[in-house]
């Protein structure tokens, strides 16, 4: 056997053997004849279908055939022949796991680029995916078939493999780049890689992990193209976002597998009503004529919307496997502890969890829109929370009410130098306090807390390190040993708070849920700002964006089966970025700065109170709000505030000071849970 035959060969897996011996053979026939050429003008004639079918391509350890993917068949068909049909053309499929969407476009990929010279990019959510799918999958492809392997040449004809991240072919170059953050140090982050690289196609793989922006930015690297076409392949997460949002743009075409009803069944919709079982035989049925499925692949697509709309649209669903059995599939129901995963993974379906979003558009219709409340001008005392990225700040300012809080301004910054328009903001809301996120602008941030010292927080997640609190300060928090061995600006930096993300999301719409938090009605009072979409600045009414993505984060508790338990995270749903609900986090830390977290939520959140900003006014109607809500505040006993030997209080023991060093002299409440320094009452320490 010759070097190339040994180089060629695929990596031997279990049970892969007579696969092996069918490639050493048929390699051993085709090496000496290999026809590049005649591989690269049946590209050229043929429609994509055809050619894909009579190249007998080696594809992840096996010969491509439709065989066992009749339902993928139909797909191939659907892509355009011709140039004039190719233009600006759009594909997307929404699957369920393991059923080869992704090679549909590796294949296009390959045809395109042997069709013409051209550039194809081929985009993942992060660096790593990217790397693994160049090298794992598309330079085997390429390497293990003769043919194509003596067509790995640049624009010149030189023989030339390329690399990780870019691979050339008959003069084509294919790029494996990401649209999300590439962190290459500890210091050092960059992002997608698509500024000064013109493309002809595009193709973007787990849309899921993309935001619209990402994938936005990236289609304007084909605006000089005369090809302009591109596809999108993904397992679905949320109804409406990601990969759903793109396929509701199409013609939504669903595979009906036949059986007596005259359109068939999408199995799929139906589940798990399905499933059928006699005589220790699972299998599928359809429920509304009781047939048996045999065979799920014997059927048609079936349009499931206008077909005007732009682009083909394809789901399909690991029912119409002939390699996964119905009792897997049905196994995997009984012991899924996330529904989601399984509607995602094994349906290809959207799924949530109404318990998981806890605000939807008609909860702030009922709870928050106030239509006689009108958007403020400077004025009062204020607070401000800010998201950051890029040449984006995003501001959502607060007041404080007697009856609770609400909402005054909101602002889109988009700008070389967003801080500079925050900072101003600073002095026109009169802000008491701000809150921002230390990421991804970590310098600019840090820099923003600087300029107004004080009075700007910087907000780092970690929950891990703050015992269960929701909120640690720096300024009020012992020396951290870690940072002491730190010489970081940011470690010597006190304008910092240590939050729990999770509980902490949960405090701030929990507020709206409550209806703490009042605004103008966006429908009625629009705000209006200019906003970059699609390359243009556009008048968009950003009070309803607002709205928009409050209702865009789940709150999720998840099973980590390594370490045998859950964990709790914050979730953004859909393809669009929710800035304005982190900003409006934020602004909630900034306020608790000044007033503490007066919303209880579990036994671990406590309450804190600045002594010089807790009017003896404003406590009183807090302290009845709360008590009033939720009698149980005040009955706690044990590992507060009103049972430390360093608490003195009132007259009428509801709140006091304190007699410890670190909280010397702050007014506390009797209910305040305790700090480090608790010593219970009567204790013998």
């Amino acid at each position: 056997m010759s070097s190339f035959q040994e180089n060629a060969l695929p990596k031997q897996e279990p049970g892969s053997e007579h696969l092996l011996a069918k490639w050493a053979s048929w390699l051993t026939e085709t090496e000496a004849s290999s026809q590049p050429f005649r591989i690269q003008r049946l590209a050229r004639t043929l429609p994509f279908h055809e050619w894909v079918s009579r190249t007998y391509l080696w594809i992840d350890r096996e010969f491509f055939s439709f065989k066992d993917f009749a339902y993928l068949e139909p797909i191939y068909r659907a892509f355009p022949s011709t140039p004039e049909e190719l233009y600006e053309s759009e594909a997307v499929i929404m699957k369920a796991a393991q059923m080869g969407g992704s090679v549909v476009f590796f294949t296009w990929c390959l045809y395109q680029a042997l069709r013409q010279v051209c550039r194809i990019g081929y985009y993942l959510p992060d660096q790593t995916t990217a790397g693994n799918i160049s090298s794992e999958r598309i330079k085997p492809m390429l390497t293990k078939n003769p043919d194509l392997r003596v067509l790995m040449t640049d624009a010149v004809g030189r023989q030339e493999e390329g690399n990780v991240m870019t691979r050339h072919l008959a003069g084509s170059t294919l790029y494996f780049t990401w649209t999300g953050i590439n962190i290459t140090s500890n210091t050092q982050r960059t992002t997608m890689r698509t500024e000064s690289t013109p493309l002809d196609l595009l193709v973007f793989d787990e849309v899921q992990g993309m935001t619209s922006s990402q994938i936005e930015k990236t289609k304007e690297r084909m605006s000089a193209s005369l090809l302009r076409a591109s596809g999108m392949v993904s397992t679905a997460r949320w109804p409406e976002a990601d990969i759903h949002e793109h396929f509701l743009r199409t013609n939504q075409q669903y595979w009906h597998s036949d059986c007596r009803c005259p359109d068939g069944v999408v199995l799929s919709e139906e589940w798990p009503n399905c499933i059928g079982q006699s005589d220790g035989r699972i299998f599928y049925l359809c429920p509304r004529c009781e047939t048996e499925i045999t065979d799920p692949q014997k059927g048609r697509y079936v349009p499931h919307a206008d077909s005007v709309k732009r682009g083909n649209g394809f789901h399909f669903a690991q029912t119409l496997s002939r390699r996964i059995s119905p009792a897997s599939v049905w196994q995997a129901w009984l012991e899924s502890t996330d529904k989601q995963n399984f509607y995602n993974r094994k349906l290809g379906k959207p799924y949530s969890n109404p318990d998981e979003i806890p605000i939807s558009l008609e909860l702030l219709k009922r709870k928050a829109f106030n239509p006689e409340l009108s958007w403020a001008n400077a004025g009062g005392e204020n607070y401000m929370g800010v998201d950051h990225m890029g040449a984006l700040s995003v501001v959502v300012v607060k007041q404080k009410a007697a009856d609770g809080e609400r909402i005054i301004h909101l602002e889109w910054i988009e700008d070389l130098d967003p801080f500079k328009r925050t900072g101003q903001l600073m002095d026109e809301f009169n802000v008491r306090y701000c809150a921002l996120e230390n990421e991804p602008n970590y310098n600019e941030a840090f820099r923003f807390a600087k300029d107004f010292p004080g009075r700007v927080f910087v907000v780092e997640y970690s929950a891990g390190q703050i015992a269960g609190e929701m909120l640690r300060w720096a300024d009020r928090s012992k020396q951290d040993p870690e940072a002491i061995r730190k010489t970081s600006d940011e470690a010597r930096m006190q304008w910092s708070v240590r939050c729990d993300q999770y509980k902490f999301m949960s405090f701030s719409l929990g507020k709206i849920k409550d209806g703490v938090l009042r605004m103008p009605d966006p429908y009625a009072k629009p705000l209006m700002r200019d906003r970059l979409i699609k390359g243009h600045m556009v008048p968009s009414n950003i009070a309803e964006l607002f709205t928009s993505h409050l209702t865009k984060v789940a709150l999720r508790s998840i099973r980590d089966d390594k370490q045998n338990k859950f964990k709790n995270l914050v979730e953004k749903v859909g393809s669009e970025d929710p800035h304005f609900t982190y900003a409006n986090m934020c602004c909630d830390v900034a306020i608790a700065r000044a007033y503490g977290t007066t919303r209880i939520l579990t036994s671990e959140i406590g309450k804190e109170l600045d002594k010089k900003e807790a009017q003896e006014a404003t406590q009183d109607v807090y302290l009845k709000q709360i008590r009033e809500a939720i009698p149980q505040v005040g009955q706690i006993e044990k590992e507060v505030c009103g049972n430390c030997v360093n608490f003195k209080p009132t007259k009428d023991g509801t709140r006091g000071w304190c007699l410890g060093e670190k909280w010397h002299n702050h007014k506390m409440l009797a209910t305040d849970l305790k700090c480090d320094e608790y010593q219970e009452l009567g204790s013998d320490e």
